[in-house]
């Protein structure tokens, strides 16, 4: 989980759900409704002690340049982060938190008799999910690879959704979203965040989507109609 996930919205929509200024370049990008990890997509964060909105376009896959690990982690589990794990300690401590603005993420189930089916998971009030993300991105610096990449915080999943996945991407209200962002918010209380701030498990609603949503090469707002 969550190795794939669909934007039906120009980043322009997401800056206006926040209330941020209208100035911030490389917002024109085109709805995708099957985006993989190892691409460039939109992270929200703030700079410097002011905490200045940005977003830039960060690597979805999180690989520290020191591990000899290959291929990155698009996901990374919430208990890893806040255990003190090499990999998340540095930019954890360094205050390194984004959000990846999506509309929906997909997750496959096995079936009994073989294969698998792709489900398509979104908010029931169709509101944009701003998931939380740790980062090795720096301000300033390309980020071409998992070592200046990003990965989508996860957490157990609850109620209904586990029938489906047993791990589920940390999602914020908006409320929340600004918090998580803010630069002057200690690690000691973006843990609390993390551990109790995310949408509950009722807020959102799956069901089975076409297979050619396997193919990345696929696109088209028909990948996350009902079948």
């Amino acid at each position: 989980m969550c190795g794939r996930v669909a934007k039906t919205r120009q980043g322009w929509d997401y800056i206006e759900h926040l209330g941020w200024d209208h100035e911030l370049d490389g917002l024109d990008d085109p709805p995708r409704y099957n985006v993989p990890p190892g691409t460039r997509q939109l992270m929200l964060h703030r700079l410097g002690e002011e905490g200045a909105p940005a977003a830039d376009w960060v690597w979805w896959n999180y690989l520290p340049a020191w591990s000899k690990t290959k291929g990155g982690y698009p996901n990374a589990r919430i208990e890893k982060v806040l255990g003190g794990s090499g990999y998340y300690r540095a930019p954890w401590e360094k205050r390194r938190r984004g959000i990846m603005p999506v509309d929906g993420w997909f997750e496959w189930l096995a079936l009994e008799g073989g294969g698998k089916q792709p489900y398509y998971i979104t908010a029931k009030n169709r509101q944009p999910l701003w998931l939380a993300t740790i980062t090795l991105f720096e301000p300033g610096q390309p980020s071409e690879g998992p070592e200046h990449g990003m990965a989508i915080i996860t957490q157990d999943s609850v109620g209904g959704m586990v029938d489906v996945h047993d791990r589920r991407p940390v999602v914020f209200g908006q409320a929340d979203v600004l918090a998580w962002l803010d630069p002057n918010v200690s690690p000691d209380l973006a843990s609390q965040l993390l551990l109790h701030m995310a949408r509950p498990g009722d807020e959102f609603e799956w069901w089975a989507v076409p297979v050619a949503i396997g193919n990345t090469r696929n696109q088209g707002a028909a990948l996350i109609e009902p079948l």
